[in-house]
């Protein structure tokens, strides 16, 4: 009988052992404490990405020959943070512009051989148009 009720006791003592938190400071509550913290990450980082417009993420030219950029800025003055997007979209744009300009003279390069053109030389202008939409 004695050994029925000390083996009860022990594992109601194991159960509740094993049930109760760890320590403040110790391994195990740094490590519970590390693991709420990345799935707080995680889940703020899903919740942003479902927020994210789809022009933003994909933007779709409507036009083979139109580039296409787009950027964020962050500013306490609601007109800086503007401004700010705008000159980044306009360097990523103009950074296309010049990857795709430069391809194309490497092609026109190697189609020729070498060979010099004698006839006259025109010079390609590329005005950037810039469209926003709201």
């Amino acid at each position: 009988m004695f050994q029925k009720i000390s083996c009860a006791v022990f594992f109601s003592c194991l159960i509740v052992a094993c049930g109760q938190k760890p320590a403040p400071g110790s391994p195990e509550a740094v490590a519970m404490a590390e693991k709420a913290k990345q799935e707080q990450a995680i889940e703020t980082v899903a919740n942003t990405v479902k927020e994210i417009p789809d022009w933003y993420s994909d933007p779709k030219c409507q036009l083979e020959y139109v580039l296409c950029s787009t950027a964020t800025a962050t500013s306490p003055d609601m007109q800086m943070a503007v401004d700010t997007a705008i000159f980044d979209a306009k360097g990523a744009t103009a950074d296309k512009l010049t990857s795709l300009m430069s391809g194309k003279m490497k092609r026109f390069r190697e189609q020729i051989g070498g060979r010099m053109i004698r006839s006259s030389t025109r010079r390609l202008l590329v005005s950037p148009v810039i469209c926003l939409s709201t």
